[in-house]
């Protein structure tokens, strides 16, 4: 039964598992399914990108909050900066200021003044001086 009338076919055995595409309409599902992974690849990298990046969502909020705590503090500054000013304002032409900042910083006295220093005992020893 092996004579000449019978044609042998040569097909290749394909791994398990894995089916070719065998018409048109399977190979561009294909490609639409291969688009769609890369597609959403994609979007999934630029996604965590835009939140975590360097320059992402979180970076522009921790910016926000930094930028928020500064400006407190110029305007601290700022509002020390003008008290300080017009203490100096006072210092320079209030001979009461003058004597009250003496008395208050230097512990100075008048002659015939008796100063009377009230310490609490809890209280930690100061060494400013």
């Amino acid at each position: 039964m092996s004579g000449a009338g019978e044609a042998t076919l040569n097909v290749t055995p394909r791994p398990p598992g894995r089916r070719l595409p065998r018409t048109r309409q399977d190979l561009q599902n294909r490609r639409r399914r291969l688009f769609t992974y890369v597609a959403l690849l994609s979007s999934t990298v630029l996604m965590v990108s835009a939140l975590v990046g360097e320059n992402g969502y979180l970076a522009k909020l921790r910016a926000r909050r930094d930028i928020a705590a500064l400006r407190a503090e110029v305007n601290q500054l700022q509002d020390d900066n003008l008290r300080l000013a017009d203490q100096a304002e006072r210092l320079k032409h209030d001979p009461n200021a003058i004597e009250a900042a003496a008395r208050h910083d230097l512990g100075l006295m008048k002659p015939g003044e008796v100063v009377v220093v009230v310490r609490d005992p809890n209280a930690p020893a100061r060494s400013d001086r």
